[in-house]
């Protein structure tokens, strides 16, 4: 008796053991028919490369535009990649430091633009908030884009 118990337990463990390493199932599909939604293969072609994005693009261009004769209108570019805060492709140590340049570079003519480059959730508000509290006091306008 002992030995059919044994036979037994042998058996259903062989058939436990089909079943769990995936006896009779069915090949892997997709859910869906349909096609994907990007074609990665044509982005890989499209796509420009570089370290930092897209910075080539930005030598060529004049930060300053002539208004009229004498009043100049510029445009100031506050980039924040990571934590580090770019004043017009100059390092910027700090929020104090960018809070004596906008008080000293800037007019009430001028365009400040705010570039979030993969910024640091903190570090781009605290930013922001230096920058409207300096809008409020020079008066220069401001706009947020991605960089």
């Amino acid at each position: 008796m002992k030995k059919w118990k044994k036979k037994i337990l042998i058996l259903l463990s062989c058939m436990g053991l089909l079943l769990l390493a995936g006896f009779g199932s069915q090949a892997v599909r997709l859910l869906s028919e349909k096609p994907p939604l990007l074609d990665l293969d044509k982005a890989i072609q499209d796509a420009q490369f570089g370290q930092n994005g897209n910075e080539a693009s930005q030598e060529g261009k004049d930060p300053e535009n002539p208004a009229d004769g004498k009043n100049k209108e510029k445009t100031i570019t506050i980039r924040v990649r990571g934590e580090e805060i770019w004043y017009n492709e100059r390092k910027c140590n700090n929020l104090t430091v960018l809070e004596a340049w906008l008080r000293g570079d800037g007019k009430s003519q001028d365009t400040v633009v705010l570039a979030d480059d993969y910024a640091e959730s903190h570090c781009y508000d605290d930013t922001a908030a230096v920058i409207e509290m300096m809008r409020d006091k020079v008066g220069f306008s401001y706009r947020e884009e991605e960089w």
